[in-house]
């Protein structure tokens, strides 16, 4: 092998090694993907559609249940912000 080829082929490993990701890496960007996929599709289309069937169902008007939605969802927000850092903390404490 010529000295030029061996330096394009240490060229091409340096390429890969920094714009290549492995099977790990792929296989965790692959399941975010889903995760968030699933996360946004049932807190957005699903779980409203079926906490407004809930609500009719009890005989709650309408613009009452969309006012309880939006306070339950608030109320939940505030505690994720409230409890994530402390749960953060204790989690990373081992």
């Amino acid at each position: 092998m010529t000295e030029d080829a061996g330096e394009i082929l240490m060229e091409k490993k340096r390429a890969k090694r920094s714009s290549g990701m492995n099977k790990k890496e792929w296989s965790w960007i692959l399941y975010d993907l889903g995760n968030s996929a699933y996360s946004v599709t049932i807190t957005s289309a699903i779980l409203p559609i079926f906490f407004k069937s809930l609500t009719d169902a009890a005989g709650i008007a309408a613009n009452r249940s969309t006012a309880y939605w939006g306070y339950s969802v608030s109320i939940a927000t505030l505690l994720v912000a409230v409890l994530a850092p402390i749960l953060g903390t204790i989690s990373d404490y081992r």
